[in-house]
Protein backbone atom coordinates (compact mmCIF):
# COMPACT_ATOMS: atom_id res chain seq x y z
CA UNK A 1 0.00 0.00 0.00
CA UNK A 2 1.53 3.61 -1.03
CA UNK A 3 1.56 6.22 1.53
CA UNK A 4 0.16 9.76 0.36
CA UNK A 5 2.61 11.73 2.78
CA UNK A 6 5.21 9.80 0.91
CA UNK A 7 3.57 10.00 -2.95
CA UNK A 8 3.25 13.73 -4.53
CA UNK A 9 0.05 14.04 -6.21
CA UNK A 10 1.44 12.53 -9.94
CA UNK A 11 2.81 9.60 -8.15
CA UNK A 12 -0.15 8.34 -6.83
CA UNK A 13 -2.16 9.02 -9.53
CA UNK A 14 0.63 6.59 -11.16
CA UNK A 15 -0.02 4.07 -8.77
CA UNK A 16 -3.43 3.47 -10.22
CA UNK A 17 -2.24 3.20 -13.51
CA UNK A 18 -0.20 -0.10 -11.99
CA UNK A 19 -2.89 -1.67 -10.90
CA UNK A 20 -4.06 -4.72 -13.03
CA UNK A 21 -7.45 -3.87 -13.26
CA UNK A 22 -7.10 -0.37 -14.27
CA UNK A 23 -9.01 -0.12 -17.70
CA UNK A 24 -8.48 2.46 -20.45
CA UNK A 25 -11.74 4.88 -19.21
CA UNK A 26 -9.86 5.47 -15.84
CA UNK A 27 -6.45 6.04 -17.82
CA UNK A 28 -7.38 8.37 -19.69
CA UNK A 29 -9.23 10.12 -16.36
CA UNK A 30 -6.12 9.46 -14.80
CA UNK A 31 -3.64 10.64 -17.76
CA UNK A 32 -5.61 13.62 -17.66
CA UNK A 33 -5.18 14.41 -14.28
CA UNK A 34 -1.60 13.83 -14.39
CA UNK A 35 -1.02 16.41 -16.99
CA UNK A 36 -3.39 19.02 -14.68
CA UNK A 37 -1.08 18.64 -11.93
CA UNK A 38 2.15 19.30 -14.55
CA UNK A 39 0.65 21.99 -15.66
CA UNK A 40 -0.42 23.47 -12.00
CA UNK A 41 3.30 23.17 -10.99
CA UNK A 42 4.61 24.38 -13.47
CA UNK A 43 2.24 27.40 -13.34
CA UNK A 44 3.26 27.89 -9.85
CA UNK A 45 6.94 27.90 -10.79
CA UNK A 46 6.45 30.36 -13.24
CA UNK A 47 4.38 32.54 -10.83
CA UNK A 48 5.90 31.87 -7.05
CA UNK A 49 8.26 34.90 -6.95
CA UNK A 50 5.06 37.34 -8.03
CA UNK A 51 2.83 36.22 -5.68
CA UNK A 52 3.17 37.22 -1.89
CA UNK A 53 3.47 34.23 0.54
CA UNK A 54 0.06 34.75 1.82
CA UNK A 55 -0.99 33.83 -2.03
CA UNK A 56 0.98 30.92 -2.19
CA UNK A 57 0.41 29.40 1.04
CA UNK A 58 -3.20 29.98 -0.25
CA UNK A 59 -2.79 27.78 -3.28
CA UNK A 60 -0.78 25.60 -1.04
CA UNK A 61 -3.85 24.48 0.76
CA UNK A 62 -6.08 24.16 -1.74
CA UNK A 63 -3.77 21.84 -3.53
CA UNK A 64 -3.28 19.61 -0.75
CA UNK A 65 -7.53 19.50 -0.45
CA UNK A 66 -7.15 18.54 -3.89
CA UNK A 67 -4.42 16.06 -3.16
CA UNK A 68 -6.40 14.84 -0.11
CA UNK A 69 -9.25 13.97 -2.43
CA UNK A 70 -8.09 12.51 -4.95
CA UNK A 71 -6.31 10.42 -1.93
CA UNK A 72 -9.09 9.25 -0.74
CA UNK A 73 -10.98 8.24 -3.97
CA UNK A 74 -7.84 6.30 -4.95
CA UNK A 75 -8.34 4.21 -1.15
CA UNK A 76 -12.21 3.86 -2.05
CA UNK A 77 -11.38 2.58 -5.35
CA UNK A 78 -8.81 -0.14 -3.67
CA UNK A 79 -11.36 -0.97 -1.21
CA UNK A 80 -13.12 -4.73 -2.50
CA UNK A 81 -15.78 -3.51 -4.59
CA UNK A 82 -14.84 0.09 -5.47
CA UNK A 83 -16.54 2.24 -7.54
CA UNK A 84 -14.67 3.03 -10.56
CA UNK A 85 -17.34 5.33 -12.07
CA UNK A 86 -17.01 7.17 -8.80
CA UNK A 87 -13.56 7.29 -8.85
CA UNK A 88 -13.09 9.12 -12.62
CA UNK A 89 -16.11 11.77 -11.60
CA UNK A 90 -14.13 12.75 -8.64
CA UNK A 91 -10.70 12.96 -10.72
CA UNK A 92 -12.58 14.99 -13.81
CA UNK A 93 -13.49 17.11 -10.76
CA UNK A 94 -9.90 17.91 -9.25
CA UNK A 95 -8.23 17.91 -12.87
CA UNK A 96 -10.92 20.63 -13.74
CA UNK A 97 -10.65 22.70 -10.25
CA UNK A 98 -6.67 22.51 -11.04
CA UNK A 99 -7.82 23.83 -14.28
CA UNK A 100 -9.39 26.55 -12.68
CA UNK A 101 -6.46 27.51 -10.33
CA UNK A 102 -4.12 28.03 -13.13
CA UNK A 103 -7.38 30.20 -15.43
CA UNK A 104 -8.82 32.32 -12.92
CA UNK A 105 -5.86 33.09 -10.11
CA UNK A 106 -3.20 35.87 -10.10
CA UNK A 107 -4.28 36.71 -13.48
Amino acid sequence: MHNKKTLGLRAELMTVLQEPTTNLLTIAVVCDAIAADARFNTWVASIERRITVDQFLELLRDYERLADRCSLAIAELREEGGNANSFREVIQDVTHQLSVMVKERFR
